[in-house]
């Protein structure tokens, strides 16, 4: 997983809440040809962004777009938890992943639907 913002790795880094954020879940190249990807569940701190491969609120976190073969990707605007120090916040991103033989079936068409949209 790797987290861009305009393009740069930010990995790690302090980002602004108003910052545009790009998160790429991307199989190794060597495995790219034989082997895709489909994100069942996803976290960010203790806050599930994606469960069942669906987003779980599509006004923080959007659906996660297949862009080819292997490599996944969503876009969002920067949250945080709540800290009432202020001040950073940690915010760790963690994803459990479906390795498919072939490309991955699709949603809506392996008996998962989403309830706002498909990805």
């Amino acid at each position: 997983m790797t987290l861009y913002r305009n393009g740069v790795d930010i990995s790690g880094q302090t980002v602004k809440l108003t910052d545009t954020i790009t998160m790429v879940l991307q199989l190794e190249s060597e495995y790219i040809e034989d082997f895709d990807i489909k994100a069942k569940y996803c976290t960010a701190d203790n806050i599930d962004i994606i469960v069942d491969a669906c987003a779980v609120d599509t006004d923080l976190f959007p659906h996660i777009s297949r862009i080819q073969q292997g490599v996944l990707q969503a876009s969002f605007g920067a949250f945080r938890t709540t800290n009432l120090n202020g001040g950073s916040v940690s915010m760790p991103f963690s994803c459990v992943l479906q390795v498919c033989l072939g490309a991955c079936a699709p949603v809506g068409q392996s008996n998962i639907q989403c309830s706002r949209s498909m990805f």
